[in-house]
């Protein structure tokens, strides 16, 4: 602000009156207690203006004066509040300033001024463009004379000092409501966003998706086009969380979110519905195959390699859909069905995508029920009660060595046969057990049993038999795990080396010195460590060469087709030749005839296994074919 000269200037007292001036005009005196008592009422800024002005013309002085009150705003534009016979461009108009402040910066507070000189409106125009403050005033036409000799009387002290007081009230009470009216619509604003979106993806929540969902439904009624519903689940994720940290956690969702909501468009809305569940409304559409055909691009984003504090990641999902109006007309039904559906992916493995059909339906129902019977079971287990008819069994598959067709190792199977829905699988018994908490009870039953069937067969075969083994990262987290192995193994006079503990890949994402530490010991007591299921879930390369297991399986799912797609062949043989390059012996599952055997062969592969050579047998089946290995022809 360029310096200004020091006016003179009659100073005045803005909170209270000047007490040593008495007044003797009684009209002065009535026009002041008429503003004072005014004073303490409260009126909206229009009534408030209007009455000071009617106030004023009641004094002589007033009665033939142009009077206005007015504001000058940061935007350097004066705004008036005046008599409607009041000239419109009285801006021009002003012609004296004359303040009543102690200090010429009066401009940093709100005060009342009068009378505005050219040019010292010109140096308070300057001064405006750089203060954010808005300056209250009266205007009162005088004549230069009049204006000044008048000013300095006791009177016009004290009625500047309340039109000040006025002015600073009234500007105040309205700038007060329209703080809390800013803040209300701010605190609107965040509620609404905390209401309809997701903290930590910005993407709308749960509560957003289901209203979006009936208004959609609505409109997909009036033209008769599809709508469907897809519910999206990340693989493994919770294994993200506990071997990584929610942190780690957060931040693939974040990313996985973000190349989601790369795929949508007007007709297509991602939701967040917790956890690392997403859903997708997909609307507006004639061709019954274009959720399928979303639901692949989806999850081609999601299997795209990720770097997450470090760590390379490969995440897989599983989808379930549900179409409008074939498989539902309500919110409900098809968020349900999509769910069941959804279940279903999972159920038959990773990155799968699954379309609702009525029997999901009675098979979601079902695993509610086969999850009550489990646990029954699991019970039985835990309290060490003998199981019905077999309940649960182990069966055995063989793994084959290449080169000479000779049995490397049988991998232990669980089965279940279940009094209600008869044989379980293992890919619904594992992910039900770890849902019960029943996992670690499970898991040393099985090793028991396991134990006690080689014990047993050392009596029946001289041939040396090494069994590969499910381990559950529930039971590696168990601070006792390995001292539990060595306790069963020797109740049983079972030699360490008859085992293979395989874990699947997402247990050795976690680079904490503990879970090293299991599989150090591990090795320590000559059990050797398998890698379980490669190239699925969250594959990381860093692993490979930080954990001392010896033996890497490769996931059925890339040697399905390896018979009849290039690049298949390609990314199993990139596989086979890394694992060789990091002393590492290779397994292949899931073989099922001569020419992907052949091809695995010609790859260098190690061991292979699948039904091609054996089905999973019983543990009273298994010494037979062990026996009459040589004998079986490929």
């Amino acid at each position: 602000m360029p310096e200004m000269k020091k006016y003179k200037k009659t100073f005045l007292n803005l909170s209270s009156f000047d007490n040593e001036e008495k007044m003797v005009n009684p009209m002065e005196q009535e026009l002041l207690e008429d503003l004072l008592e005014f004073s303490r009422q409260t009126y909206h800024s229009s009534v408030f203006y209007e009455q000071i002005v009617t106030i004023l013309k009641r004094h002589p002085l007033f009665s033939d004066k142009k009077i206005a009150l007015w504001y000058v705003s940061s935007q350097n534009a004066v705004h008036f509040i005046e008599e409607k016979k009041i000239n419109k461009n009285l801006k021009q108009h002003l012609t004296q300033i004359v303040t009543y402040t102690n200090e010429w910066y009066f401009l940093k507070t709100q005060t009342s001024q009068v009378l505005i000189n050219e040019e010292k409106k010109i140096q308070l125009d300057v001064y405006l463009e750089k203060t954010p403050h808005c300056i209250l005033g009266l205007s009162i036409w005088f004549s230069a004379a009049e204006g000044i000799n008048q000013l300095a009387t006791p009177f016009f002290k004290n009625l500047f000092s309340l039109i000040s007081l006025l002015l600073m009230k009234t500007y105040y009470s309205e700038l007060l409501q329209q703080l809390i009216e800013q803040q209300k619509k701010t605190y609107e604003t965040l509620l609404h966003k905390q209401t309809l979106y997701d903290e930590l993806t910005h993407l709308p929540n749960r509560f957003y998706g289901y209203n979006h969902l009936e208004q959609a439904l609505i409109n997909v009624q009036k033209n008769s086009k599809y709508l469907a519903v897809l519910f999206l689940d990340l693989d493994e994720f919770k294994q993200v969380n506990d071997s990584l940290g929610h942190g780690t956690g957060d931040l693939l969702l974040k990313i996985i979110a973000k190349r989601l909501a790369s795929l949508m468009n007007k007709k297509n809305t991602l939701i967040r519905l917790g956890g690392d569940e997403f859903m997708i409304i997909t609307e507006q559409f004639t061709d019954k195959s274009w959720p399928l055909h979303l639901a692949k691009k989806c999850q081609k984003v999601c299997l795209k390699p990720l770097k997450v504090n470090s760590h390379e990641l490969f995440i897989s999902s599983s989808i379930g859909i549900a179409i409008y109006p074939e498989h539902g007309i309500d919110v409900n039904t098809l968020m349900r069905h999509a769910d069941a559906a959804m279940y279903q992916s999972k159920m038959r493995g990773k990155n799968n995508c699954t379309v609702f059909t009525n029997t999901i339906h009675e098979t979601s129902i079902d695993n509610m029920r086969l999850k009550v019977e489990l646990h029954q079971v699991l019970d039985k287990v835990e309290l060490h009660q003998v199981l019905d008819k077999d309940e649960l069994a182990i069966y055995y598959q063989p793994i084959i060595t290449i080169q000479d067709d000779s049995v490397f190792a049988i991998e232990a199977l669980l089965r279940w046969q279940s009094n209600t829905f008869g044989l379980v699988m293992p890919d619904q018994i594992i992910p039900m057990a770890e849902d019960t908490g029943l996992i670690v009870p499970l898991g040393y039953w099985i090793l028991k049993k396991v134990c006690s069937h080689i014990k047993k067969w050392q009596k029946l075969t001289t041939k040396f038999i090494k069994i590969a083994v499910n381990i559950s990262i529930v039971q590696l987290k168990q601070y006792d795990f390995v001292e539990q192995v060595s306790a069963i193994l020797k109740a049983n006079k079972v030699a360490p080396e008859s085992l293979i503990f395989e874990i699947t890949e997402s247990a050795f994402i976690d680079d904490s010195s503990f879970i090293l530490s299991q599989l150090k010991r591990l090795n320590q007591i000559k059990i050797d460590c398998s890698l379980d299921d490669f190239g699925m879930g969250y594959s990381s390369l860093s692993y490979l060469r930080s954990y001392p297991f010896k033996i890497l399986k490769i996931d059925k799912s890339f040697i399905q087709k390896i018979d009849i797609n290039e690049a298949d062949r390609c990314l199993v043989h990139t596989m086979i030749n890394m694992s060789k390059n990091l002393n590492l012996s290779v397994i292949a599952e899931g073989i099922e005839n001569i020419q992907q055997f052949e091809l695995l062969k010609q790859m260098n592969c190690d061991m292979v296994q699948g039904w091609y050579f054996s089905k999973a047998l019983h543990s009273k089946e298994i010494i037979k074919y062990l026996n009459n290995n040589k004998d079986q022809k490929k």
